[in-house]
């Protein structure tokens, strides 16, 4: 795989945290002529693969007036590895560990606002600001610096977050798992009859190690599927039952975004070391049971310690939008988490319009949906230009006050 290599810069923050970075720089309309309303979006990349891997979305985003800096998550080299206490709370489900994503989110975002000195978010939809942008397992530390007041992010920093809301402006999340969210999967029964693949639990290599399962994990969430699911303005129909999974031990992967990858390419873009120390982590169930609450409190007035109504409207940017992208044949898993996501929040919204107690359920923040049809896991490599003019479309987008669920071709 060949793109315009950025040179990697390294932050230190609090906490003797460094944090890894590339950075596409300011847009310029010319040679000499730099843009003063740009946006900035902070790339969060996904489980194994590094942010290296999302490099060739440098090369596009300077002629849509975006500037990207794709963060390398801690666990993977460049940034600083998690302790042994980190790595214990994070087992445990503690919010502790939690906070500690947040931490690393908001301190970099400072640091860098203070260096670069970029454009503060403007009146209307895409003029400067940050938008952070999270991709599959990514999700979740994009969506840390939100989780307050259940992880007090900001609990000493009035300052810091007062800086911070003059700048962000929208998160993206980008084909996330189920993992994400804590969410459950499919019933056993729809599962078994749709032959719902994950390399982890199937039969054929029941006697391998989950170091040895976790080999088969970059090609399965690479390849494309063939789901037997609508989508419209409503939703999608057909889940689960619509859904579909080709798994690689019988062969019958098609398309695969890694197929032009080399041995080398394999070797730096690709660290299942420090997936296996990292995000891989979370998928126990102390750390999705945590997940499930902090969804909770993310989209929905709803704290995970609800007995302490004052901690609700705390500093967690209630403006803040959420743009939900989607693709149409990424894993089972995606396709499933996105309809439960958009289930769920239309349920709560119905609920909260009804009730004689309104706010029981109060929706916190507004999100929109946006499916890329025909796209796989990985449409930022496979069609990088398009990628990006979907996501600031999105971005542009007004709110979609019936959950209207937008499709878009990558055809352009």
């Amino acid at each position: 795989m060949t793109y315009t290599m950025c040179t990697p810069h390294t932050y230190s923050l609090p906490g003797n945290v460094e944090i890894s970075f590339t950075d596409s720089g300011v847009p310029r309309a010319d040679d000499s002529v730099a843009h003063d309303d740009y946006t900035t979006l902070i790339i969060i990349h996904g489980a194994a693969f590094t942010g290296e891997s999302m490099a060739p979305i440098h090369t596009h985003s300077p002629t849509l007036n975006l500037r990207t800096v794709i963060l390398t998550c801690r666990g993977y080299p460049g940034s600083t590895p998690f302790s042994e206490q980190e790595l214990a709370d994070q087992a445990n489900g503690d919010t502790g560990f939690m906070k500690g994503l947040g931490a690393v989110m908001k301190d970099f975002l400072k640091e860098f606002i203070s260096r670069e000195g970029i454009p503060k978010a403007g009146e209307g939809r895409g003029s400067g600001g940050v938008v952070i942008l999270g991709w599959s397992a990514g999700c979740i530390q994009a969506m840390s610096l939100f989780w307050d007041p259940d992880t007090r992010i900001f609990e000493d920093d009035e300052e810091g977050y007062e800086l911070l809301k003059g700048y962000v402006s929208g998160l993206v999340l980008y084909d996330p798992p189920t993992t994400t969210f804590g969410c459950p999967n499919p019933p056993a029964s729809v599962c078994d009859k749709c032959n719902l693949y994950v390399p982890f639990t199937d039969p054929a290599h029941a006697d391998k190690s989950f170091e040895e399962k976790l080999k088969l994990f970059p090609r399965w969430v690479a390849a494309y599927y063939d789901h037997n699911i609508e989508f419209d303005s409503k939703g999608m129909k057909g889940v689960p039952e619509g859904l579909s999974s080709d798994s690689g031990s019988t062969g019958k992967e098609k398309k695969n975004s890694l197929d032009g990858w080399t041995e080398e390419d394999w070797k730096r873009l690709i660290k299942l070391d420090s997936a296996m120390n990292s995000d891989f982590r979370m998928l126990t169930p102390l750390p999705q049971k945590t997940l499930r609450k902090l969804k909770d409190c993310f989209f929905f007035d709803l704290s995970s310690d609800d007995t302490n109504k004052s901690t609700r409207n705390s500093k967690n940017f209630p403006n803040v939008r959420i743009t939900y992208l989607l693709a149409s044949k990424g894993t089972w898993n995606c396709n499933w988490t996105a309809h439960e996501i958009h289930r769920t929040f239309h349920e709560y919204r119905l609920q909260n319009q009804t009730s004689q107690r309104k706010n029981d359920l109060p929706v916190k923040r507004w999100i929109n949906f946006t499916v890329m049809k025909g796209g796989n896991h990985f449409v930022h490599l496979d069609f990088t230009h398009r990628f990006l003019e979907i996501t600031k479309n999105a971005l542009l987008a007004p709110d979609s006050e019936e959950l209207a669920v937008e499709v878009v071709s990558l055809e352009g």
